[in-house]
């Protein structure tokens, strides 16, 4: 089952793929996008090791998840 973390990445990914579909996103920016959607899944895995998310994680994972909806909000419309 995906979680809502699953979700948002999923949503984030969908959107930086909709910004390169139509050229909003150049390759470098594209490329640092999915850099920081890889070391926000990273966080994920680490966080889920022991087998539970706890608070303080979650809270981490969502304000990295924050920052990058704005890179990613901030980069196709520059």
């Amino acid at each position: 089952m995906a979680g809502p973390i699953d979700d948002r990445q999923a949503r984030q990914g969908q959107r930086i793929f909709q910004g390169v579909q139509s050229g909003q996103l150049t390759y470098g920016e594209t490329a640092q996008l999915l850099q920081k959607q890889q070391q926000i899944q990273a966080m994920k895995m680490q966080a889920r090791s022991d087998g539970f998310v706890d608070p303080w994680e979650r809270a981490r994972i969502n304000a990295a998840q924050n920052w990058q909806s704005l890179n990613i909000w901030v980069k196709k419309h520059n």
